[in-house]
């Protein structure tokens, strides 16, 4: 048995984290699916492609922009990390 220790946790918690390359191309994709189903439901104005394009493809746009965000959160955050500033801002 190998003992963990806190350099090998931070580690696996820091590989467990997506990439912000992987959560731009996933936010990329997202959003191209969403335009899809949005520009379908302009070019065939008939009452199915315009419910998908305005549930379904409201909720894929929703998830890609929430998808971007995650990925500028978490480059700020590994930006700081990396300069050895705290998340907290400093009190003066």
């Amino acid at each position: 048995m190998a003992s963990d220790t806190p350099s090998s946790a931070a580690r696996a918690r820091r590989f467990a984290l997506p990439s912000v390359a992987a959560l731009v191309k996933a936010a990329c994709g997202a959003t191209l699916l969403s335009l899809v189903l949005m520009s379908w439901s302009v070019l065939d104005p008939t009452p199915l492609p315009v419910m998908v394009s305005m549930s379904v493809g409201q909720a894929i746009g929703t998830l890609a922009l929430l998808s971007y965000l995650a990925a500028v959160l978490l480059y700020q955050l590994r930006v700081r990390r990396a300069r050895g500033e705290s998340a907290r801002p400093r009190q003066e």
